[in-house]
């Protein structure tokens, strides 16, 4: 994904629906100040998009945070974001 930036992508959409790859995504999307339009969706017919970009916009004061929380909620119960 940050070759693709680095390279010029402007758009990036990720299918996947595992928990731990938001939060990186999330967390990387952050640390490296993307500006590319970054979307995940769920790779079930539903196909659930969430706009990566807009995420970290609305809840970026969470997001140093959010590994360690991911990691404790894991912990306790397993869940999905899809």
């Amino acid at each position: 994904m940050v070759k693709a930036v680095e390279n010029g992508v402007k758009r990036i959409n990720i299918v996947c629906k595992d928990t731990d790859f938001f939060v990186l995504l999330l967390h990387f999307y952050a640390k490296l100040k993307l500006t590319c339009r970054l979307t995940m969706e769920g790779p079930s017919a539903e196909r659930t998009t969430i706009d990566i970009m807009a995420t970290e916009s609305e809840h970026g004061y969470l997001l140093s945070q959010l590994p360690a929380a991911h990691v404790l909620s894991g912990m306790v119960r397993g869940g999905s974001v899809f």
